[in-house]
């Protein structure tokens, strides 16, 4: 039986921490990739350790999508 489909935060930080361990850490998305329990992705990035997030980079109006 296949593992069910995890979002790619959640695969990044259980399966290849190593990855990004000791870096600095940038991150492309939008506000709704979330994880199972709704925690967005920059939200877990940011509370991380090992790692630090430096930088959201997001669509057009903003990661939070209210900029005009």
């Amino acid at each position: 039986m296949k593992a069910p489909l995890q979002p790619g935060i959640v695969e990044l930080l259980k399966e290849h921490r190593d990855w990004i361990q000791g870096r600095r850490v940038a991150l492309i998305s939008h506000l709704a990739a979330v994880d199972a329990r709704g925690h967005s992705a920059a939200d877990l990035l940011h509370a991380g350790s090992g790692f630090r997030l430096v930088a959201l980079f997001g669509p057009e109006h903003g990661f939070d999508g209210v900029a005009p």
